[in-house]
């Protein structure tokens, strides 16, 4: 009845199934190796022609990235969206590119090798959501509903900030 999960908005999903209001504009941070981190700065440093960016198939961030840095590679990883960082682990790609907290998470977790770039500065921001089947307007009505009246409270950015602030003490 619904996925809810972190969960970006794009046209192939929306061919397969309908979308609630969003919930988030959510951003993106690139992920890089430790050995590389005086070569990242900021997302200014990644439109060029030998930089290779790391990202899980089929997502967001795989479209999001040729827009936003044409000159850049691109290798892509089926499967969990973790497994895209792992080039970026071995040096064969110079950046993995996430949703924010999952990159802050993740880097939290992998501290040994990984590295944040401008991790206040999440970019490419987009459409954050849930999705339910199709053929359900009275059950997509009321999670619109639920969404507006959730966000418009403040409760989806308290969560945010709760978690943010979580993933920083853990």
């Amino acid at each position: 009845d619904i996925f809810g999960s972190s969960l970006f908005y794009t046209v192939p999903r929306a061919l397969v199934v309908s979308y609630t209001a969003p919930l988030w504009h959510k951003g993106h941070l690139a992920l890089t190796h430790k050995d590389n981190a005086k070569r990242f700065k900021s997302p200014a440093d990644f439109n060029r022609p030998d930089v290779t960016f790391s990202v899980n198939a089929g997502t967001r961030e795989e479209q999001l990235l040729t827009v936003l840095f044409p000159k850049a590679k691109i290798v892509t990883a089926a499967g969990e969206i973790a497994l895209s960082a792992e080039p970026v682990r071995t040096k064969r790609a110079d950046l993995w590119v996430s949703g924010d907290l999952d990159v802050l998470a993740f880097a939290k977790r992998h501290s040994a090798w990984a590295h944040v770039v401008a991790p206040d500065k999440p970019f490419g921001r987009g459409v954050n959501t849930w999705a339910i089947r199709y053929g359900d307007p009275a059950w997509k009505f009321f999670l619109d509903a639920w969404v507006s009246n959730t966000v418009a409270s403040g409760f989806v950015e308290e969560r945010y900030q709760h978690y943010k602030e979580q993933l920083a003490r853990s």
